[in-house]
């Protein structure tokens, strides 16, 4: 640029020449150069990358004495440099979406721009994909597929053109996993009983979902690895809980998270309620048996194993359950053959069912009744027979007695014969009949099936001694003779049905009837009447008490002495 000559130039040596003497450029326009050209001129140069500015620079020009203009004698050179924009210093994501994303420039931190910055190019590789505001906002960009990772970079824009200057950023769009669908279970089948687990099915139509989590509020959490879409099939789930409760199904993705707040990797999830299904409980039985003693009705009170199952309730036979039916509210009635006039050992069994599937079977209950069928009358193959011998000590005897023969034949071993004597209370102990009556015998059979339980026939047979055995029993007791007084012998019987015979012998052993001579005494009883058949008793010989002191022999007075005559 010539500066010598122009306007408004003042040279006090008219006709003389001026030149350029020294340039001092603007220091607000860095990258921009001044030198001279010449004596005349001035060249301004710049680096391709300076920034645009209105520049300045004052030049001292020389007069033909060697004079140098200074202060407001200098010139001055305006150059209005038209730059590239300074480049952004950031270009970053900062929103996602389902196939889209969106990014945002921040402007050069220290450069300058002239002319103005009027937005920013977006750049993949060397593809413009869009253009955003002098602000720095960007418009979506569309039509991605959610994970792949893209570079943009971003350049600032002017009048001039782009800026050498650049930001780059690597992005994606991204969308968290969709939930799985048409969701299905069942209870858990072979869990040892005690059910809390279900079977879950699904679809999973999202193939970004890298696993699935599962959790409930009485469960644990299972993760579920996951391969791309289809159907899935997913055992055994620790549910917690044979009651109602609610699953939850999360998908994670398997994607990376751009690096923007609020990204999660865990998607919507899909919710629904199941149960368990375990063994039922059996709570309580009531029993009861028909009048013939052959069947037994069993109502059962059970618990379920499960919301949504039936119990079906039988009775064991061998391992097999039998009868089975299902229980209403809670309550089931089943019946079972049963065995009269013995204990008959129940168990009740129950399991839970799932339309046909079978679960697992309960805790046996045991349950024992005891079927009464009358066995009527007892057969009597004998009568009883009365001793036919009194036994004692010889001062005094009992007779003891054998109870009737009495067929149990054909009847179970719970079977045994009760006995009555003159009305009285029931007895299986013949031994304990009365002595010294007659007595009124009936037998009836009765049912023992265990020490707190039994019953007895209605209907009795009388019993009858056998033939030549005594009607009852009898007992004798001998009282110890005293001397003065009869004897008495006491015998329990009828005295229609003995009789009885003294043998008194005096001091001498001579057979006496004088009570006061009397020193021993025997007595023998003979039995007769309802009484014949046992044989007469004796008793051993009774020394009597109170025999008197015997009279003593008097002594003789001695004769008198003599004495001789000298």
């Amino acid at each position: 640029m010539t500066v010598i000559g122009a306007a408004g130039e003042v040279n006090p040596l008219p006709g003389t020449p001026l030149s350029v003497e020294s340039i001092t450029p603007d220091p607000a326009c860095p990258g921009v150069s001044f030198s001279a050209s010449g004596s005349n001129a001035i060249t301004a140069s710049w680096t391709g990358d300076a920034p645009g500015a209105t520049c300045t620079a004052t030049f001292a020009v020389e007069d033909a004495q060697g004079r140098v203009s200074t202060g407001d004698r200098v010139g001055v050179l305006y150059l209005d440099l038209h730059g590239y924009p300074a480049g952004p210093s950031e270009v970053r994501q900062s929103a996602f979406g389902d196939g889209t994303l969106t990014l945002s420039v921040s402007p050069s931190a220290g450069g300058v721009s002239y002319p103005a910055i009027t937005g920013y190019a977006i750049y993949e590789g060397s593809t413009k994909v869009t253009t955003c505001s002098a602000d720095g906002t960007c418009p979506a960009i569309t039509g991605l597929t959610n994970g792949v990772k893209h570079t943009y970079t971003a350049k600032a824009i002017n009048a001039v053109g782009e800026s050498r200057g650049s930001a780059s950023v690597v992005a994606w769009s991204y969308a968290p996993p969709t939930a799985p669908v048409n969701p299905t279970w069942v209870p858990t089948k072979a869990t040892g009983g005690e059910g809390k687990r279900i079977d879950i099915e699904l679809d999973i139509t999202d193939a970004t979902t890298r696993e699935l989590h599962i959790t409930s509020a009485t469960g644990e959490t299972m993760v579920v690895p996951i391969s791309g879409k289809g159907h899935k099939a997913i055992a055994g789930y620790f549910l917690g809980s044979n009651s109602t409760e609610l699953v939850t199904v999360t998908p994670v993705t398997n994607l990376d998270l751009p690096p923007i707040a609020g990204a999660q990797d865990s998607g919507a999830a899909l919710t629904f309620s199941a149960n368990g299904v375990g063994k039922p409980t059996i709570v309580d039985v009531n029993p009861s048996v028909d009048a013939l003693g052959l069947k037994a009705t069993l109502v059962v009170t059970v618990g379920s194993g499960g919301v949504g199952s039936d119990t079906y309730v039988g009775v064991l036979s061998g391992t097999t359950c039998t009868g089975m039916v299902a229980a209403t509210s809670g309550t089931a009635t089943v019946t079972a053959d049963v065995t009269p006039n013995i204990a008959n050992r129940l168990k009740v069994c129950a399991e839970s069912r799932v339309g046909a599937t079978v679960y697992a079977p309960a805790d046996s209950f045991d349950v024992t009744v005891y079927p009464w069928s009358d066995p009527g009358a007892p057969l009597v193959l004998r009568g009883y027979r009365v001793d036919t011998e009194c036994t004692g000590d010889g001062r005094s005897c009992t007779t003891g007695v054998t109870e009737p023969q009495i067929s149990l034949a054909g009847l179970p071993t719970t079977v045994i014969v009760g006995y009555r004597f003159n009305g009285g209370g029931p007895t299986t102990k013949f031994s304990t009949m009365p002595i010294g009556v007659p007595v009124d015998v009936t037998a009836r059979l009765c049912v023992v099936f265990n020490s707190t339980t039994s019953q007895c026939s209605a209907i009795s047979a009388p019993v009858s001694p056998d033939a030549g055995y005594a009607q009852y029993r009898t007992q004798v007791s001998v009282k110890s003779c005293e001397v003065g007084t009869a004897p008495s012998v006491a015998v329990s019987a009828s005295s229609d049905d003995y009789s009885v015979a003294w043998t008194l012998r005096d001091q001498d052993g001579n057979i006496t009837t004088d009570y006061g001579a009397m020193r021993t005494a025997r007595v023998t009883v003979t039995f007769g009447g309802a009484l014949t058949g046992i044989s007469a008793w004796t008793s051993s010989v009774d020394t009597c008490s109170g025999v008197p002191e015997p009279t003593p022999t008097p002594t003789p007075d001695p004769s008198p002495s003599v004495s001789p005559t000298p």
